[in-house]
Parts: C-alpha cells; structure tokens; sequence
C-alpha cells in the first residue's frame, strides 16, 4: 500500500465556510483511503483542524502540531511521516504546505483553495515562498482559473481542480437537473438569500442598506455572525428589518432548504475565489448577482449568466436586484446559462479521482528512482 501525508491547515476557521471546507477536505481524504493510500494526516491542533481531526475514521493516521515547546514529539512524528512518504498533498495557503513542497519537492502535489485568492494582505515573501514551493513542486491544482493562472509560470503542472462541492451539488449540475426557482410570472415576490460570514469582505452591509430600501423584498441571511463589533451589530441591524430573516449557520440539510426557498443569490462581495455558493445556488436554480471579483468574470458573464454590480456600491445592487425581479424572463434565463457555464468542471463527479490520477504518478516516479537506486548498490 502506498503512503500518502496529507499537511492540512485553514486561516479562516471561524465561521461556517471553513467548517464546510474542513468537510470537503475531509471527504477527499477518506476517498483516497478507499481508493488504496495509507494516509497520514499532519495538521495543525486548533480550531477548525481540530474539527476535521474528529472527523476522520480511525484507520487515518493523524499527527497533530503545536508550537515545538509543547509537543515537540508531533513534530518528529510529522518529519518522519514526510520522509517516508511514496506522496504528499500539501494544502496551501499555509506555511506547513509551502514548506512541505519547498523540502519535499518532487514527491509533493500542492492544492491551492479558493482561500488563497482572499489573502492580498499576505507579504511579500509569503508570495515568493509559495512560488518557490510550486517550483520545487511534482504539480499544483488549483481551486479557480485565477489561482492556476497564478502558479502556471512557476509549477512543472498546473491543473484546474474539480471543484470541492457536495456529490448533490456537482450532480444536479452536471445532469442538468438545476432549473429556476420560478414557477409562474405573476403574483412573485422576490426571495432574496446571502450565503456567507457577516464580514465586511462579504459585503453584508452593503446588503443590509439594500434590503432597508426594498422593503418588499424577502430575503434570507446564512451564515456565521462574524467578528465583534461589525458582525454582531450587522446582525442586529438585519434582526431589526420585517423582510429579513438571519438564521446563523446552517447545515447541509438546512442550506438545502433556503436554495429551495430563494429565487436570487445575492453575494456582493468584495474578494473571492470563485465562490462554492455560487455552484450550489446554480445548482438549485437560483439567479445569481454577485460582483465581479476573483474568479467569477472568468466563468460568469454579466446579463447573461449572471449579473454584476460593482463592488461596494448599493446603488449598484439595488439596480440589479430591482432589475432582476421586474424581468421574468431575465430571472429564468440567468440559472440556466450559468448552469451551462458551470457544469464543464464537474466532468468528474468525485474530486478525490483526480488527486488519486496526480498522486498515483507522483508515487509511481519516486519508485522508480528507488529501483535505479537499488540496482545502482548491486
């Protein structure tokens, strides 16, 4: 059995987004297990690592990492495991993952998530360290076409991921079963629903001052309520209107149901991958007004896959939204282009095949250096 370490880490672990990615990740993960990898996770023993250490069966090896003064031993484990590795999958953007690909080189396949793409801020020499680990790298998949266009002067391959969906979403996508949430023309009121941290990167009050002026709009609000003082005070301030309804996080059976419900995804924000919740609200039908940031131009075109408002701007969102709930036709035609748009990436329905197809020829490479180096000692 081949051995696969898999160095995991998330920056944003406060809210439900990072929850539902540790799932994914940790559905990757079990898929490779099946799929013949002994698997060695090493992440980082906080927050939403912790969460996904939990999550794991028994029969995955996990080595968790604190600072050295408190447990030196998980950072000997961990050493150990990369050293004997056949491949290793580094998530990035994280230092444990640009290290692993910086160290480990040709036996290591980075992933590069949507997060990435969020972190402008990171320094400089974070930027340089993740190219130098993509040029020491076997490959790099990367979450969006941003991220791969990124990393592809400096990465031997760079590859677009499938995306890291639930199997429900990327199959209604893929088989062509989303259709709109509109069942007649008339009487319709507009059910509007925001997915996503009460952060200011999210554009929440910019949604908030757009409900406060379209009263007769409903709309509901999923998602964590964010950092003190923005987040709780947002809440308050969207608890406070008669059209809106904010219900925290959800689960997976619960998001399932606000898709069913909405008509409109609304997401104005101001930074972005490319955007999981807009996979799943096209998946389930709904038109889609976002703002053109991140990946999103690159899949979505504005009035015909979806429509565009321009970041921070609310006059721009409640022209959109106004926009999309006078044209029926415009409401019904939107989800059913972006579902033309989307479904290509989803070719194959099980993303862990994929980082199965890449490790496999990552491993195959490294034994057959061992073999020459075996025959070269006789």
């Amino acid at each position: 059995m081949r051995r696969l370490v898999v160095v995991s880490h998330v920056h944003v672990a406060r809210d439900g987004e990072a929850w539902l990615a540790k799932n994914r990740i940790a559905d990757v993960i079990e898929r490779l297990a099946e799929l013949g990898w002994e698997v060695t996770l090493i992440a980082r023993e906080r927050s939403a690592d912790a969460f996904l250490t939990q999550r794991l069966p028994d029969h995955i090896d996990v080595v968790p990492l604190c600072p050295p003064n408190q447990k030196l031993g998980g950072w000997l484990r961990a050493r150990r495991a990369l050293r004997d590795a056949d491949a290793v999958l580094a998530f990035m953007p994280s230092l444990l993952g640009a290290m692993a690909g910086a160290i480990y080189g040709r036996r290591v396949l980075l992933y590069a998530g949507s997060a990435w793409s969020r972190m402008p801020e990171m320094p400089r020499w974070r930027h340089r360290a993740e190219e130098f680990s993509a040029r020491r790298a076997a490959g790099l998949i990367g979450a969006g076409d941003a991220i791969v266009r990124r990393f592809s002067p400096h990465a031997r391959e760079a590859a677009l991921c499938v995306p890291l969906v639930a199997e429900e979403v990327a199959r209604r996508l893929r088989d062509a079963t989303a259709r709109p949430n509109v069942e007649s023309d008339l009487p319709w009121r507009p059910r509007l629903l925001f997915v996503g941290g009460l952060e200011p990167g999210k554009g929440a009050a910019e949604l908030a001052a757009a409900l406060e002026r379209l009263p007769e709009f409903a709309c509901r609000v999923v998602g964590s309520t964010g950092s003190p003082p923005f987040g709780p005070e947002l809440e308050r301030r969207l608890s406070t209107l008669p059209n809106v309804v904010v219900s925290g996080y959800q689960d997976w059976d619960g998001l399932r149901e606000a898709y069913q419900w909405a008509d409109v995804l609304v997401l104005p924000s101001y930074s972005e991958g490319f955007p999981r919740v807009v996979y799943e609200a096209t998946a389930f039908g709904l038109a889609c007004v976002v703002t053109p940031v991140g990946g999103i131009p690159a899949r979505l075109r504005h009035g015909q896959s979806a429509l565009f408002v321009e970041v921070g701007d609310v006059d721009s969102l409640v022209r959109a939204l106004e926009r999309v709930a006078g044209d029926f036709t415009l409401r019904t035609t939107l989800p059913l282009q972006a579902r033309e748009a989307l479904a290509p990436a989803f070719a194959d329905l099980d993303p862990a095949l994929q980082f199965d197809r890449a490790l496999r020829r990552i491993a195959g490479g490294r034994e057959q250096f061992s073999k020459v180096l075996a025959a070269e000692a006789v």
